[in-house]
Protein backbone atom coordinates (compact mmCIF):
# COMPACT_ATOMS: atom_id res chain seq x y z
CA UNK A 1 0.00 0.00 0.00
CA UNK A 2 2.86 2.23 0.51
CA UNK A 3 1.56 3.79 3.78
CA UNK A 4 4.19 4.82 6.25
CA UNK A 5 4.23 2.76 9.44
CA UNK A 6 6.46 3.44 12.70
CA UNK A 7 6.88 -0.21 13.50
CA UNK A 8 7.35 -3.52 11.69
CA UNK A 9 4.46 -5.04 13.41
CA UNK A 10 2.15 -2.65 11.84
CA UNK A 11 2.96 -3.42 8.21
CA UNK A 12 0.88 -4.84 5.65
CA UNK A 13 3.81 -7.72 5.29
CA UNK A 14 3.51 -8.83 9.07
CA UNK A 15 0.17 -9.13 8.61
CA UNK A 16 0.58 -11.29 5.69
CA UNK A 17 3.44 -13.24 7.68
CA UNK A 18 0.31 -14.81 9.96
CA UNK A 19 2.97 -15.37 13.00
CA UNK A 20 1.38 -17.02 15.85
CA UNK A 21 1.74 -15.00 19.06
CA UNK A 22 3.19 -17.21 22.34
CA UNK A 23 2.42 -15.59 25.66
CA UNK A 24 4.82 -16.38 28.69
CA UNK A 25 3.57 -16.59 31.55
CA UNK A 26 5.48 -17.71 34.21
CA UNK A 27 8.37 -15.07 35.75
CA UNK A 28 11.69 -16.49 36.49
CA UNK A 29 14.09 -14.00 37.28
CA UNK A 30 11.68 -11.47 39.23
CA UNK A 31 9.89 -12.42 42.25
CA UNK A 32 8.90 -9.08 43.48
CA UNK A 33 4.96 -9.27 42.73
CA UNK A 34 4.63 -5.53 42.57
CA UNK A 35 7.60 -5.17 40.04
CA UNK A 36 6.09 -7.62 37.69
CA UNK A 37 2.84 -6.15 37.72
CA UNK A 38 4.71 -3.01 36.59
CA UNK A 39 6.19 -4.78 33.85
CA UNK A 40 2.99 -6.67 32.55
CA UNK A 41 1.13 -3.02 32.67
CA UNK A 42 4.04 -1.87 30.57
CA UNK A 43 3.82 -4.72 28.18
CA UNK A 44 0.36 -3.95 28.00
CA UNK A 45 1.16 -0.30 27.17
CA UNK A 46 -1.62 1.01 29.96
CA UNK A 47 0.06 2.76 32.97
CA UNK A 48 -2.59 2.84 35.83
CA UNK A 49 -2.04 6.01 38.29
CA UNK A 50 -0.59 3.03 41.25
CA UNK A 51 1.96 1.48 38.38
CA UNK A 52 2.95 5.39 37.40
CA UNK A 53 3.01 6.13 41.24
CA UNK A 54 5.47 2.92 41.46
CA UNK A 55 7.95 4.25 38.71
CA UNK A 56 7.86 7.54 39.91
CA UNK A 57 9.12 6.18 43.82
CA UNK A 58 12.13 4.69 41.71
CA UNK A 59 13.09 8.24 40.08
CA UNK A 60 15.39 9.28 42.36
CA UNK A 61 19.26 10.66 42.69
CA UNK A 62 21.76 7.29 42.88
CA UNK A 63 24.18 7.86 45.62
CA UNK A 64 27.95 7.30 43.74
CA UNK A 65 29.69 8.69 46.55
CA UNK A 66 31.71 5.62 46.45
CA UNK A 67 32.65 6.13 42.73
CA UNK A 68 30.58 3.65 41.27
CA UNK A 69 27.88 4.62 38.41
CA UNK A 70 24.99 2.78 37.82
CA UNK A 71 24.82 0.38 34.74
CA UNK A 72 22.94 2.42 31.68
CA UNK A 73 21.00 -0.35 29.80
CA UNK A 74 20.01 0.47 26.00
CA UNK A 75 18.27 -0.71 23.73
CA UNK A 76 20.52 -0.54 20.68
CA UNK A 77 23.59 -1.67 19.67
CA UNK A 78 24.55 1.86 18.61
CA UNK A 79 24.14 3.57 21.05
CA UNK A 80 25.83 1.25 24.00
CA UNK A 81 29.10 1.74 21.31
CA UNK A 82 28.21 5.19 21.61
CA UNK A 83 28.61 5.47 25.17
CA UNK A 84 31.68 3.65 25.21
CA UNK A 85 33.43 5.61 23.15
CA UNK A 86 32.43 8.64 25.01
CA UNK A 87 33.79 6.79 28.10
CA UNK A 88 36.74 5.93 26.70
CA UNK A 89 37.76 9.00 24.99
CA UNK A 90 37.68 10.20 29.08
CA UNK A 91 40.70 7.71 29.99
CA UNK A 92 44.05 9.43 30.82
CA UNK A 93 47.30 7.10 29.41
CA UNK A 94 48.03 4.93 26.82
CA UNK A 95 45.77 2.09 24.92
CA UNK A 96 46.52 -1.86 26.25
CA UNK A 97 45.80 -4.44 24.18
CA UNK A 98 45.89 -8.10 24.81
CA UNK A 99 45.45 -10.59 22.24
CA UNK A 100 43.24 -13.92 23.21
CA UNK A 101 43.20 -17.23 22.17
CA UNK A 102 40.11 -19.00 22.58
CA UNK A 103 39.68 -22.94 22.30
CA UNK A 104 37.73 -25.82 23.49
CA UNK A 105 35.09 -27.58 22.01
CA UNK A 106 33.56 -26.52 18.84
CA UNK A 107 29.90 -26.35 19.92
CA UNK A 108 31.25 -23.87 23.01
CA UNK A 109 33.25 -21.98 20.48
CA UNK A 110 30.01 -21.47 18.41
CA UNK A 111 28.46 -19.39 21.60
CA UNK A 112 31.74 -17.43 21.78
CA UNK A 113 31.54 -16.11 17.77
CA UNK A 114 27.90 -14.73 19.16
CA UNK A 115 29.26 -12.49 21.26
CA UNK A 116 32.03 -10.72 19.41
Amino acid sequence: SGRQVAFAFESKTWRECNFINCVLQRVFRQSDREFIGVLEHMRHGRIPPQTLEVLRRCNRPLDESDGIRPTVLYPHRASVNHQNLTEFAKLDGPTEVYNAKEGGKEAMRYYLKDVH
